[in-house]
This record gives structure tokens, C-alpha cells and sequence, in this order.
């Protein structure tokens, strides 16, 4: 498997003609500075992380729980030159797979309209 990025050693290398599969359920658009947007549609192909919820009790009569993330379903296997988006939930959960990145959608990077509503990224992220 590739290394995209090595937090340990604090290397980061650039990769040139990767397939970018889109494993979210919506279309991924990254703009970076003045370039056409990059599009990545959905590859159909959505993992999910399971989880376990314990209820806790209540606060002012809201509901708490407990929630355990357990594997993560639905996970393609890792491919030749292949680096899957997924939701960064599931990243989160798949540290330790260096073919995982996911929109960055913290404010330095997210791009909104007007309304607030998403309209692309500048840039993807690993955990």
C-alpha cells in the first residue's frame, strides 16, 4: 500500500496520476486556487462505522448516550494507485490505512455560499 502521508516521520509526498475513488454519497469539489474545479463524483460505494449506543440517562430531560465505534463495513480493500475519500468519520476510524483522506471541511478550507450551504473544499485531509 502506498504511504500517502507518514505523520510519524512528518513526511509528506506528492502523487501524480492516483485514481481518486469517491466513497461518500456526495459530489466531492475541490478548488484549488484559480484552476477549474476538480469534480469527483460518487463511486456508489459508501462505508459506514458501526456503532454501539448506550443510553446514560437525561440532562433537563435530553436524552444521553454512549456511543462505541466499532469496525468500520463497506470498506474497499486497498488497490494499485488507488486513494479512497470517505466521510472524515470513517477516516477516523481508519488511521491506520494511508489510502484514506477525506474533505477537509474546517473553516480555512471549506467554501460556502451565501446561504452557508457547501460548495466545495480547498483541500483534502488524513488523520
Amino acid at each position: 500500500m502506498m504511504n500517502l502521508i507518514n505523520l510519524r516521520r512528518g513526511r509528506i509526498m506528492e502523487l501524480t496520476n492516483v485514481t481518486l475513488e469517491n466513497c461518500t454519497p456526495h459530489e466531492i469539489i475541490i478548488v484549488i486556487d484559480n484552476q477549474e474545479p476538480i469534480v469527483i463524483p460518487p463511486s456508489g460505494i459508501i462505508p459506514r462505522v458501526k456503532s454501539v449506543v448506550t443510553n446514560l440517562g437525561t440532562i433537563n430531560c435530553i436524552p444521553v448516550v454512549r456511543t462505541e465505534l466499532g469496525e468500520v463495513e463497506n470498506m474497499p480493500n486497498p488497490k494499485p494507485n488507488t486513494i479512497f475519500i470517505v466521510s472524515s468519520f470513517v477516516a477516523q476510524a481508519l488511521t491506520h490505512r494511508s489510502d484514506v483522506v477525506s474533505p477537509d471541511t474546517s473553516p480555512s478550507s471549506v467554501i460556502r455560499d451565501e446561504n452557508g450551504v457547501i460548495q466545495g473544499i480547498k483541500r483534502l485531509q488524513q488523520f
